[in-house]
């Protein structure tokens, strides 16, 4: 009894082994034809490869056989029809390789099919055929893989299956993005920006051994820091540590205000040191590749450049590098090389679409309450009418929400500011979507009508005028980005958002506002914007600006006392004050033009006068070097 009991045990138990370990045998053959996969992975990508090379071949010795013609002006005037013909017929025996394959198995030379430019070009293609039945073989292993029931299998193998039949469009997909580097220093950036590339990823995937932490984390989890210098030890002892290269040294100008180089935050072992110090120079390095200063002190972006780290995917390793999660409060050296990073995106999409476009697939990591982070959004969507027209009201609410929890920053309102106008055109769409959750939300309209706070604001430019362009938190600084945001909804005609905006700042406060004598120049120009675009020049006339005292007071008290004191300023432009100057040039002198050349303006011996007042103030030869379209407005008005 006991002996069957025994027996009956044991051969109970036995299935269940059987069961496991035949899991364990199916789990490796498929985990075995994964690897199959990632073999004919490679071998499409040098088919790709190769297949590229042709083409530069044969553009280069269609462009060698038959040279251009430079025109009498040096203009090139490309390759002939003749030229594209046979190009295009070169190029089709890349792809042919069935046919290929059955001449030679009938004995025959691939030059008997093709004409004899294309014989080497065809004779080698037949080497890419990848079991000799032109690809059918390879499609009867891939559909038998799809078939299996092991999801990263299949995946992966439809992935093949639609590359193997859209290989002309991969083709062209990828030839449109060769980028050659034909110059010295083309070649140098691009072995600099391949060293720093490897570099970089290395220090990312290693990032925990380095990073510094806290001691609470450490304390966290037992053994941890044993751990750590064990795997320190190891990984000095292998091969995978990344050599050091010689690079330049950081200019004064770099090293200002620097954390790593002055030493600041917690202390750190000196290997974790050097690593901080290599990461910042490089990304150093990698942002003078993207821009370059001008004369007037603005950046300016280097296309050729730009396009090369595109290409190489620099960007998807910094990204990499946004999310290692570090201690923000103490690590100072992080934090650098984190604003370094996020400098680096900004100027890697300054004035580039594509790169653009390349970031606002990622956009969903900056969707979080930094201000690094806002800028960066900014600059993915600036001057571009395709991202900002199509911007979600996800991300529009995000920075709605962002303002009353987390602080009213400036830099929130500039990314509104933003998708509402791209390369000089309103995108109504946009302006709609921003007015209309700028109006719900209470917490994001700070405005100064009360008797209290109109005191408490002027005390404001009294006192923090000097600080305001520095002072991302500043009030004063708040309320006019808040008050040009509103302007640029209304910019454009948009008769939904100016009724909304007539409720929201009167003229009455406006008039108040710009005619205070404590008024600063920064806000007078924020508000004269908004009544130019809100009262003025709008889709539906206002006639309440026309017949009221509003204007003319402004033109009394303000408008021509401003054109005087720039007019009268003394010559010495190292205490001129600028801003005032723009405002006076450019603000108000729009305001009046646009004024009296509406149909509503009344043509009066009030007009007269100011007109006069204008025209003599335009007609100074210090003033007529900024704006001639105005003043060529004031000196040709007819006054009735």
């Amino acid at each position: 009894m006991m002996g069957a009991r025994i027996g009956g045990s044991g051969s109970g138990s036995s299935p269940k082994k059987k069961a496991g370990t035949t899991d364990k045998e199916d789990t490796l053959v498929m985990d075995t034809k994964l690897n199959i996969i990632e073999i004919l992975e490679f071998i499409l990508n040098v088919r790709l490869d190769y297949r590229i090379s042709c083409l530069l071949s044969i553009f280069k010795r269609e462009s060698d056989e038959n040279p251009s013609v430079i025109t009498s002006d040096g203009i090139s005037q490309g390759l002939k029809n003749k030229n594209l013909e046979n190009i295009w017929s070169q190029a089709q025996s890349i792809f042919d390789e069935t046919t290929q394959t059955r001449y030679i198995r009938m004995g025959l030379p691939a030059a008997n099919h093709h004409n004899e430019g294309n014989y080497s070009t065809s004779e080698e293609n037949t080497n890419l055929d990848l079991d000799g039945e032109g690809g059918k073989k390879f499609l009867r292993v891939l559909l038998h893989l799809t078939m299996h029931e092991y999801p990263p299998l299949v995946s992966r193998s439809l992935q093949l299956l639609f590359r193997h039949f859209s290989q002309r469009q991969e083709v062209l997909q990828n030839f449109k993005q060769v980028q050659l580097l034909v110059q010295d220093g083309d070649v140098e950036s691009y072995k600099q920006i391949k060293e720093d590339q490897d570099d970089l990823r290395n220090l990312v995937e290693k990032s925990e051994l380095w990073v510094y932490k806290s001691h609470s984390t450490d304390d966290d989890a037992p053994g941890g820091k044993k751990k750590k210098k064990k795997k320190d030890d190891d990984d000095d002892d292998g091969d995978s540590k990344p050599k050091k290269h010689p690079a330049p040294r950081l200019s004064a100008q770099d090293k200002q205000e620097s954390a790593i180089d002055l030493g600041l935050g917690p202390p750190l072992e000196p290997e974790q040191a050097d690593n901080y110090k290599r990461i910042q120079q490089i990304l150093v390095r990698m942002n003078k590749l993207c821009v370059m200063q001008t004369s007037s002190g603005n950046l300016a972006p280097r296309r050729n450049e730009q396009r090369l780290l595109r290409n190489m995917g620099v960007h998807s390793v910094v990204l990499e590098l946004l999310q290692i999660p570090y201690d923000k409060k103490e690590d100072k050296r992080m934090n650098e090389l984190i604003e370094l990073a996020h400098q680096f995106l900004q100027n890697f999409c300054l004035g580039d679409r594509a790169n653009q476009a390349l970031l606002h697939k990622s956009i969903d990591l900056f969707l979080n309450p930094g201000l690094l982070e806002a800028k960066t959004i900014c600059a993915v969507f600036k001057d571009n009418s395709h991202l900002c027209g199509e911007v979600s009201e996800r991300v529009i609410q995000h920075f709605i929400h962002c303002i009353e929890t987390h602080g009213r920053h400036v830099q929130y309102l500039k990314f509104l500011q933003t998708i509402v106008k791209a390369e000089g055109t309103f995108l109504r769409r946009s302006q709609d979507m921003v007015m209309q959750e700028v109006s719900a939300a209470e917490d994001v309209l700070v405005f100064y009508n009360e008797r209290a706070s109109f005191n408490t604001f002027v005390n404001m430019m009294k006192e923090d005028r000097n600080r305001m362009d520095y002072d991302d938190s500043s009030p004063l600084r708040y309320h006019i980005e808040l008050v040009k945001l509103l302007a640029c909804c209304t910019e454009g005609k948009n008769a939904s958002t100016e009724i909304k905006c007539h409720s929201l700042l009167p003229l009455d406060d406006i008039v108040a506002m710009v005619e205070h004598k404590d008024c600063i120049p920064e806000v007078k120009e924020a508000y004269i914007n908004f009544l130019n675009h809100c009262y003025i020049d709008t889709e539906v006339e206002m006639k309440e600006i026309y017949n009221s005292h509003h204007i003319w007071s402004l033109f009394e008290k303000s408008f021509l006392v401003d054109m005087a004191r720039v007019a009268t300023a003394p010559p010495d432009r190292r205490h001129a004050d600028k801003a005032l100057e723009s405002y006076v040039i450019n603000s108000l002198m729009t305001i009046i033009t646009t004024f009296f050349n509406s149909p509503f303006s009344d043509q009066s011996q009030t007009i007269q006068k100011y007109l006069d007042e204008a025209r003599d103030f335009w007609g100074q030869p210090y003033v007529q070097q900024y704006n001639s379209e105005v003043c060529m407005t004031f000196g040709t008005a007819s006054i009735a």
